[in-house]
């Protein structure tokens, strides 16, 4: 009251626009909470007898935050009123989490390419992403990398629901509703509380908007084509024209009521359509070729554009480099221009359609019960102009892709008192993916003979190292269907000064696919002369049992104490436990190779079966082990956090923040994933140079594996006789049955201080520890012979004996990859921000990022997926693997804020209108450059590996590698190309990741002029500039010493040019 006495028996009303109604007492400490109310806009009453009725509007409710509304209650009659417009609150006196609600302008007004909200996850301090590339295709999807940890550790919900797709871990699976359609969305950085978990980066939540009492919508159309644009620097330089880039996205937004106060709905539906020939990777190619190949593909004219005398040209090479699309262009195209570096560019336009749907209801069935239904649908069809996943980047092959995205979320909520509500929410996410190459010629057309060709007639993967590659990609064969059952209730007790939450939640998934990894097989040469000869480095080819059906089930429960000590400090105490089911195949079609049991010859000898398998899936003599092939599931995931916020005093506009806790990530199924069609259920076969060390022919580049009707087979380990007399060694992917749940400790301390009335700072320092993260070794690396020390008989070491020298004899060196739970990170940062909350026209936000990131992975640049990652290096030696991570940015920097210019005469008049109602919106990023790891692919061939790195040429140092100036005076040469020499037959002594690539820049800008039509009702003309300034930020240069043409090359950009986009948009 006026006196400062806490006051006790007041009754406190909210009620949101939609009329939801809830009603709370103060306590006797004056203190009161409303727990779970979804997120919106409410209108706050505190009444008592003998003080006037506080009366508080538009308090705002976030998602994820605790809304603080402290009132001053004044003695008089309560019929008498006293009403307050709010404010919502800078300061966060509640907890110690960190991170960044994204709602209302800045949702619906900041420059998005696609218009997909994904792009904005990385405004917050902590975060990191490569910048948007505003000319990717279709829906352009953003990973972002959170504190340190890979981009595969964040977990999204939508409507509180899991869309997580167990397959990858990736955005790949994110539903993706139109900003129009979302209400507000956040991203957890640090220190959630125990609420929240499956992953231990970032959490995602994304709230769809639901109808109020009023009617509201809208009417929009976003218009992008290439006449607007600006070309690609590598297209200019080698002459090619814009290519061509036609979008359209248009749609409507519709809410309301069905029953006034009690029952609303809300709809919309979002159309687009694409032709995209500016696509990196995807629809745009920027190569080096071959400088000297020209359309004349003779003997004569191939021998001067390689140096390959006539005599030595492949039959096979020569058909290939003459072969041509069915629209009578070169298969392998010539350069544009005939000079070293990038020298040919192409585009073949991305073709992409979506029809997206969202539908929610919601009704009021009493005073304490609410039910919710909130629906989400997409389809979008492709057709792929280059291939993605490691196949062709030069025109004539591609791929059509069908995809597919349906969400369900319900919620019912009951009050059971003042203090005490539950909430139950069930939900659905579907994802279905369908993906065939394109293979316009066969195998047999120019010479080259496969196995399989009955079954899959085209050419194999074809590619020079650092230059072209044709032919259909490894996994450019897909069809999964991932659906995921969420089933989850959370209680909420407020005792006296606990606000307490508990709650548990189920997942049942099921993946359903079909995968024929490399089951058309992959060649690759070293350079173009390699190619010519015929001489091959490495080749790839799977056969086997390609489908599969897996299981999980994950279990989850929390609980978490709020605790207001005093009113100046809160505790935040929770414990959280997880169980993550690792996937069992419904017909037990899951095997792995366990090193314990290892022997040559037949089973037993390292190979075991899941211990559900049956029917023809139960191979004699192979043993049974779990039906997860897991010797334990990792049943002790507790997790602990603590967290405190500590406010000096009430009028004093600082908060201390801090906390530790303990967070496990859930793996995905990518390791049974990569294993299927492994031996017995098929076969994996990696040589090296096997047409100089074995019997291999560019017209006959592959063992005999058999067809995929002759598995499974009894497996048998080949002796060193077997070896010696042409038997192929095994490869394949394994899970190690020692893997465990990975683990995450986040920390941090963090200041909050008003500086001024609406004016935040906040500073403060986040760190992470990474341990038992997921990555490959390859456990059958060759050993290093002698005469005192021989390995099954050897006593000197070459590189046609390597196989023989594994410890696992038998296994291909380079093939046999084990997925461990054996990785680490660090990650140690000083974290900034300054907020301005919208007042005068203005609002903004700086988040300054200063950090370090150290790990022992490197994932594969083209992949996608947490098992991705692996070692390079030393197989025996993974602590040399320690060095910089391949996401880390010293410093990043983002400014973003809309900013609404003064109404002139007050929007009367002609001129009035039309000088009134501008606003600017844009977002700004300057960020380092990312890591470089010079390797060497054909170094460590004594070892039997392509996983070593380069060595320091004689004298040389990171110093006298780095090159200052210009980045495009450093094209064709970016570091000291000199300062490197071939690792030789050992391993290289660079160590990891020593250099760093161009930083990048780029601003976003949309200028927007809103014109009133009648009383609310608005026509919104906007022009949105991606890359206004047209910056050209160029990717990392070429990184492998054996590849000269490319080595220090850079050769494609990173970012888009500059596009502009144009959008109308009716609302009422």
């Amino acid at each position: 009251d006026q006196t400062g006495a806490l006051v006790a028996g007041a009754r406190v009303t909210v009620e949101s626009e939609s009329g939801l109604r809830r009603e709370v007492t103060t306590e006797s400490d004056g203190t009161y909470v409303v727990p779970l109310l979804p997120p919106g806009t409410y209108r706050l009453e505190i009444s008592l007898a003998g003080f006037k009725t506080y009366v508080l509007e538009g308090v705002v409710v976030r998602i994820t935050e605790t809304t603080v509304v402290n009132a001053g209650l004044e003695v008089g009659q309560l019929s008498e009123e006293i009403t307050v417009t709010a404010e919502s609150p800078l300061l966060q006196t509640e907890t110690p989490t960190t991170g960044r609600v994204i709602t209302g302008k800045r949702l619906t007004e900041l420059p998005l390419a696609t218009r997909n909200f994904t792009q904005l996850l990385a405004l917050t301090p902590g975060t990191n992403v490569d910048l948007p590339d505003h000319t990717a295709p279709g829906l352009n999807t953003l990973d972002v990398s959170v504190n340190g940890l890979n981009r595969y550790n964040n977990s999204f919900q939508l409507n509180g629901v899991d869309t997580n797709a167990i397959g990858i871990n990736n955005a790949f699976s994110y539903p993706v509703p139109a900003p129009d359609a979302l209400e507000e969305f956040k991203v957890l950085t640090s220190l959630y509380d125990a609420s929240y978990g499956r992953s231990a980066g970032g959490q995602i939540n994304v709230v769809t908007k639901s109808g109020t009492n009023e009617f509201h919508g809208s009417l929009y159309e976003f218009l992008r084509n290439d006449k607007l644009n600006a070309n690609d620097f590598f297209s200019n330089a080698t002459g090619a024209r814009r290519p061509k880039f036609i979008r359209n996205q248009f749609g409507f937004t519709l809410g309301g009521p069905i029953i006034k106060g009690r029952t609303h709905f809300f709809g919309s539906y979002q159309g687009s359509r694409e032709v995209n020939g500016a696509a990196r990777g995807q629809a745009l190619s920027t190569l080096a070729l071959p400088p000297l190949l020209t359309d004349d593909r003779t003997p004569a004219g191939i021998s001067r554009a390689s140096g390959v005398p006539e005599e030595e040209i492949s039959p096979i090479a020569l058909n290939l480099l003459n072969a041509r699309l069915p629209d009578g262009s070169l298969v392998i195209p010539s350069p544009q221009v005939n000079r070293p570096g990038t020298n040919y560019s192409a585009s073949v336009p991305f073709r992409f359609r979506e029809d997206q749907f969202t539908v929610s209801v919601d009704h009021q069935l009493g005073i304490n019960d609410k039910l919710s239904g909130k629906f989400f649908f997409t389809r979008n069809p492709e057709r792929v102009g280059l291939n993605v996943f490691g196949g062709a980047n030069v025109p004539g092959f591609g791929s059509r892709r069908k995809n597919q995205n349906r969400h369900l979320a319900l919620s019912y909520q009951h009050i059971f008192g003042p203090t005490l509500t539950n909430e139950v929410r069930f939900g659905l996410h579907r994802l279905l993916a369908d993906f065939h190459p394109n293979e316009p010629i066969t195998a047999a057309s120019v010479g080259i003979s496969r196995f399989n060709t009955s079954i899959f007639p085209g050419i194999p993967a074809i590619g020079v190292l650092g230059s072209f590659q044709i032919g259909p990609g490894g996994f450019d064969q897909l069809k999964t269907n991932i659906n995921t059952f969420t089933y989850a209730d959370t209680l909420s007790w407020v005792k006296g000064r606990h606000n307490m939450r508990m709650g548990t939640e189920i997942r049942r998934i099921q993946e359903n696919g079909d995968l024929p990894s490399f089951h058309r097989g992959s060649i690759l040469f070293l350079d173009f002369a390699s190619f010519v000869r015929g001489t091959i480095f490495l080749t790839i080819v799977g056969s086997g049992i390609s489908d599969f059906a897996y299981r999980n089930t994950d279990f989850s429960a929390f609980f978490q104490d709020d605790f207001k000590v005093t009113p100046k400090l809160t505790l935040n105490l929770g414990v959280r436990y997880e169980f993550f089911g690792s996937a069992s195949d419904i017909f037990g079609r899951l095997q792995t190779f366990d090193p314990a049991q290892y022997r040559t010859g037949g089973p037993p000898n390292g190979f075991v079966l899941a211990g559900n398998a049956r029917g023809r899936f139960r191979v004699p003599g192979v043993p049974l082990v779990s039906d997860t092939l897991l010797d334990s599931e990792d049943p002790n995931n507790f997790a602990p956090r603590l967290g405190f916020a500590y406010r000096p005093s009430a009028g004093y506009r600082l908060v201390i923040r801090g906390g530790y806790g303990l967070f496990y990530d859930r793996l995905s199924n990518q390791p049974q994933f990569f294993a299927v069609g492994a031996t017995p259920f098929g076969e994996f076969s990696v040589s090296i140079f096997p047409t100089l060390f074995g019997t291999a022919t560019f017209a006959d580049p592959f063992p005999d594996l058999g067809l995929p009707t002759d598995f499974p087979k009894v497996p048998v380990i080949p002796d060193a006789a077997q070896l010696a007399a042409g038997v192929t060694p095994i490869s394949g992917f394994f899970m190690d049955r020692h893997m465990r749940t990975p683990y995450v400790q986040q920390w941090n301390l963090t200041l909050q201080y008003e500086v001024a009335d609406n004016y935040l700072i906040e500073v403060g320092y986040v760190g992470t520890k990474g341990t038992k993260l997921i990555r490959q070794v390859k456990i059958a690396q060759a050993q290093l012979a002698s005469p005192t020390n021989p390995i099954n008989g050897i006593t000197e070491n070459t590189p046609a004996n390597a196989a023989l020298r594994s410890p696992f004899l038998g296994f291909s060196p380079d093939g046999l990859h084990q997925f461990q739970t054996s990785g680490n990170s660090t990650y140690h940062s000083f974290q900034a921000s300054l907020t301005k909350r919208f007042s005068q026209g203005l609002q903004f936000l700086i988040a300054y990022t200063l950090g370090k990131s150290l790990d022992d992975r490197t994932t594969l640049t083209g992949l996608q997926g947490d098992a991705t990652a692996f070692a390079p290096g030393d197989q025996t030696r993974l602590f040399l693997n320690k060095g910089r991570s391949d996401i880390d940015r010293r410093h990043r920097l983002v400014i973003h804020g809309t900013y609404d210019f003064p109404s002139f005469r007050s929007g009367r008049g002609p001129a009035g209108k039309f000088l009134s109602g501008w606003e600017l919106a844009w977002i700004a990023t300057l960020q380092s450059g990312r890591p470089i790891d010079i390797v060497d692919s054909n170094g460590a061939s004594l070892f039997g590996v392509t996983t070593s790195r380069a060595s320091f040429a004689p004298g040389a140092t990171i110093e006298s590698a780095s090159r200052g100036g210009s980045v495009n005076r450093r094209l064709n040469r970016f570091f000291n190309t000199d300062a490197f020499v071939p690792a030789g037959f050992g391993f290289g002594n660079v160590g990891r990741n020593i250099l760093t690539g161009p930083d990048q820049r780029n601003m976003d800008l949309s200028i927007i002029k809103r014109t009133p039509i009648y009383e609310n009702h608005t026509l919104e003309f906007r022009a949105e500039f991606f890359n206004v300034f047209n910056t050209v930020n160029f990717a990392n240069p070429g990184n492998d010493i054996a590849s000269p043409a490319t080595f220090g090359v850079i050769t494609r950009t990173s970012a888009s040019p500059r596009i502009i986009q144009f959008a109308l948009k009716y609302s009422f």
